[in-house]
């Protein structure tokens, strides 16, 4: 998991849209990955690893920023 964590490399960001964040990410992904951003209470999904985290406006709790093999 350390070399998907190299590839994609660490983020964060505030101010931005948590979706423009993922999309960020998602830019960073290689082929067969994906990025996510986690805003509610629905659990990572299996092989996701954190890379990250966006604050939309200060005073919000950071969304966690994560990729994870796509099936």
């Amino acid at each position: 998991m350390d070399d998907i964590k190299q590839t994609v490399g660490h983020h964060t960001y505030f101010n931005i849209g948590a979706f423009d964040a993922r999309e960020k990410v998602q830019r960073n992904c290689p082929d067969g990955w994906r990025a996510g951003v986690k805003i509610g209470s629905e659990p990572l999904p299996a092989g996701a690893v954190l890379v990250g985290q966006v604050k939309v406006h200060h005073g919000d709790p950071p969304y966690p920023l994560y990729v994870y093999p796509a099936a």
